[in-house]
């Protein structure tokens, strides 16, 4: 549902160009509901870490926390909750979004706060940025984010696209276990 009632159905819909672009996302869930795997639900309960993103935030991230069960998992797991924050925002989904923006939508649905955020600190270049501003994206901002939180350089460019370096991320993430363990 965006911010002006309008409401639209599935991923494809979300991520498509469509009419209402400035209108910001208010809510998502799934429809039909669905439940939880229990092999699912005993991994989280189990876990001692359970890592989001990174991904699109209302259509990668989101709908896995509406299957039925697996809030209440997340909230009988004693894990640590880490959140990867995006790179660069999406225009249709999260345009003007912050680490502490993406980070408050989460928390909106968890059963708890997010212990910490991994974030990106490299900066991106001219050139590449110029190209996401056609699809008015940006690179997301790290205003706000708290002292106890991860910012990394984990960018990649190699792709020609601003993403996350698999190998600098893997550490960033190792880094944040063993330091809290």
């Amino acid at each position: 549902e965006l911010d002006d009632g309008t409401i639209l159905f599935g991923e494809k819909t979300i991520d498509l160009p469509r009419q209402h672009r400035d209108q910001k996302i208010k809510r998502v869930w799934l429809q039909p509901k669905v439940k939880a795997n229990p092999d699912a639900v005993e991994a989280l309960e189990s876990a001692d870490v359970i890592i989001f993103g990174p991904g699109d935030l209302y259509t990668s991230i989101m709908p896995n926390l509406y299957v039925t069960g697996i809030i209440g998992a997340i909230k009988n797991s004693g894990a640590r909750l880490i959140y990867i924050a995006n790179i660069m925002t999406k225009h249709s989904e999260t345009h003007g979004f912050g680490v502490t923006d993406f980070t408050a939508v989460l928390e909106g649905v968890l059963p708890r706060p997010i212990d910490t955020v991994i974030y990106n600190t490299q900066h991106i270049s001219p050139q590449l940025l110029r190209a996401y501003a056609l699809d008015r994206a940006y690179p997301v901002g790290v205003e706000g984010v708290l002292p106890d939180w991860c910012g990394r350089p984990v960018l990649s460019t190699s792709s020609g696209l601003a993403r996350h370096d698999s190998q600098k991320l893997a550490k960033a993430v190792k880094d944040v276990v063993e330091h809290h363990a």
